[in-house]
């Protein structure tokens, strides 16, 4: 028996039928074991899922840790968010994440301001305007912890295309908001000159309460209370089951390949002056 035997296909309407639905459901921890909060949940371990053959169960081991493979998954998680305004989310547990867990939530702006184009990496530094703007120069000249009436003498600021107003208003704006800035555009984690700024936020969704009918008697609840927790967890079955089909199907789709990816590093060298 597989992941997928264990998942109803429709949903419970009687009364009768959701209390055995949500009573009999698979649950495991939301936290640590001994915490002993659990929640509804699946085993999305490799062996659970429905593969066609024991070589391609395999292959799916190799391919587990790629990123794309991540993101073929994590783009259910993310539509079960958002049908869910955000109230509810899908979280892993386990020594390997083996297990999706379902928990309430609540959506904040995560305050990262950047991303790396190359390997996706974010970061919570803006990257500066464009060179050759005021913008930019004004605050390259803040980065260095310089005072308004020492950048305003500086000779790159005294000789830019612009009247002496202009400079004194983009310092007056840029002076709050430069430390949100970074001198360039490097990543950290890929070393290239790649990253660019987010055009909207990007929210991160934290737990707001992890054990979801923790003991409860589901005798006692009103067939409204009842039909209201099945659409949630019926909703969480249903995007596991469909993670499970694109992931199994990614699997079945793709490869592993080893490639070797270099890092550039920055030295100094020494050229010859120019007569």
């Amino acid at each position: 028996m597989n992941l997928l035997d264990l998942i109803p296909t429709r949903k419970p309407r009687t009364k009768k039928e959701m209390i055995e639905y949500l009573s009999n459901h698979f649950r495991y921890h939301t936290l640590r074991s001994w915490n002993r909060m659990t929640s509804y949940a699946h085993n999305v371990k490799i062996y659970n899922l429905p593969w066609k053959s024991k070589d391609v169960e395999s292959k799916a081991y190799d391919l587990a840790s790629t990123a794309q493979a991540a993101r073929t998954v994590q783009k259910h998680l993310d539509e079960f968010n958002r049908r869910t305004d955000y109230c509810y989310s899908i979280i892993t547990n386990g020594r390997s994440g083996g297990y999706f867990v379902l928990v309430q939530s609540e959506r904040a702006d995560s305050g990262y301001k950047s991303e790396c184009s190359e390997c996706e990496q974010l970061n919570y530094r803006f990257v500066p305007p464009d060179a050759g703007t005021l913008d930019n120069l004004i605050i390259r000249q803040l980065l260095k912890g310089w005072t308004n009436e020492t950048i305003l003498r500086e000779p790159a600021v005294v000789n830019f295309a612009a009247t002496g107003d202009e400079k004194q208003k983009a310092l007056i704006r840029l002076r709050p908001i430069y430390k949100d800035f970074s001198a360039g555009a490097g990543c950290g984690r890929c070393g290239f000159e790649q990253r660019k700024n987010l055009f909207a936020p990007v929210y991160q969704t934290s737990i707001r309460f992890a054990g979801i009918d923790e003991g409860e008697d589901f005798d006692e609840w009103s067939k409204d209370e009842l039909q209201t927790r099945v659409e949630t967890v019926f909703l969480f079955d249903q995007t596991v089951r469909r993670a499970a089909l694109d992931f199994v199907k990614f699997v079945e789709t793709h490869r592993p390949e080893q490639t070797v990816r270099y890092r550039p590093e920055t030295e100094t060298i020494a050229v010859p002056v120019n007569s």
